[in-house]
């Protein structure tokens, strides 16, 4: 049977999470650090050899005392598990003082490694001053398999935070074991190893949408297998929904509450999209009102916004060629020739005043 281990990063545990309210975001940043204790759990059901962190566990360069009991309780609940844990922009001094954990192991400035039997792991956090030459200096076992662990973005040139993937061929890298983008990602280094973004364990806000989780490796035999486990207790949907067919926002109120299905705790955007005529313009707060007001109480999404980019659908001609203040409106507007976009949010600005609804609704 081989060895398991887990590489997850991007915790981002104790954020800030300002658009929520004050409650909605304590049950988001409960849920971020129950995550984090199913994730442990997990990995001593399945008998994993050691979870690697790359990078980001905390929001905070310096988080605060509590935060840090938090995360050490969890460490020291499953002290069978080496927990290998590599700063990252974020938390790159968030000091553990001496209360850490004999199953916390960290890393330095140069490269440091820990040995799994047959499986050595690799790691080294950027500084200002090593950041040109640590791809130079780091050095495998060919004979062995090697994970090695970094954070930063992918890059074409050496810098802080930079991984180079070209000054890593012929290295005798396996799996390069990344943190710091968001979204799951992967792609080759050289003929024997590969690069892997996990991505973050939850997503916070609507740049990080879909299914999150960590990475689940295998090594048998001296082949590394690895597959991407969804784990988030929570998800961040963003949904395109077509409203042209409807006529007023109760009808579009009851299509989406009848096409979306809405779990507590998600975090959702909704895009109205389609063309509508004037008289049926959307109304963001009502429709929003309209949605959470069917939910019972305590059974809600932590955050529900709609956004409106509908298109208004007029016969411009018609209304070009009549003899009313719209017909000016739009002529004048004509004369501008301005870009296609900035044309139809000023048109139907000035449609909107003109009938004597509000400027801005919708937009």
């Amino acid at each position: 049977m081989g060895e398991k281990f887990v590489h997850a990063a991007d915790l981002h545990l104790f954020s800030q999470l300002s658009s929520l309210d004050f409650q909605a975001a304590m049950q988001k940043r409960n849920s971020l650090l129950n995550t984090f204790d199913r994730l442990c759990a997990y990995a001593r059901e399945n008998h994993v050899r050691a979870v690697l962190l790359s990078g980001d566990v905390f929001d905070s360069d310096r988080p605060s005392s509590s935060q840090r009991f938090a995360f050490l309780s969890i460490i020291r609940k499953y002290p069978e598990i080496p927990f290998l844990y590599l700063k990252g922009n974020h938390d790159r001094y968030s000091d553990m003082e001496n209360r850490t954990p004999e199953n916390l192991l960290g890393f330095a400035s140069s490269w440091k490694k820990y040995s799994f039997g047959d499986v050595d792991v690799y790691g080294a956090e950027f500084t200002d001053s090593n950041c040109q030459k640590l791809h130079d200096s780091l050095s495998t076992d060919p004979k062995k398999t090697n994970i090695v662990m970094l954070h930063g973005t992918l890059s074409y040139e050496f810098g802080k935070d930079k991984i180079v993937l070209s000054a890593l061929k012929g290295k005798g890298i396996d799996y390069l074991a990344l943190g710091h983008i968001h979204k799951h990602e992967e792609g080759p280094i050289d003929d024997r190893g590969i690069y892997v973004y996990p991505g973050c364990l939850e997503g916070r806000g609507y740049d990080e949408v879909g299914k999150k989780g960590f990475e689940l490796l295998e090594v048998e035999n001296g082949l590394l297998s690895h597959r991407f486990v969804p784990f988030a207790e929570s998800e961040v949907d963003l949904i395109g929904f077509d409203v042209g067919q409807y006529k007023g926002d109760e009808e579009i109120v009851s299509a989406i509450l009848k096409e979306v299905n809405f779990k507590e705790g998600n975090i959702y955007r909704i895009v109205l999209k389609g063309e509508v005529s004037p008289d049926a313009l959307p109304h963001i707060e009502d429709i929003e009102n309209g949605i959470s007001s069917s939910f019972s109480y305590g059974k809600a999404p932590l955050l529900l916004q709609i956004k409106d980019e509908t298109r208004l659908l007029l016969d411009y001609q018609a209304l070009e060629n009549s003899n009313s203040l719209e017909g000016e409106f739009i002529r004048t507007l004509r004369g501008e020739k301005l870009p296609p976009e900035q044309e139809e949010a000023i048109l139907r600005l000035g449609i909107n005043a003109l009938r004597g609804e509000d400027p801005e609704e919708g937009l």
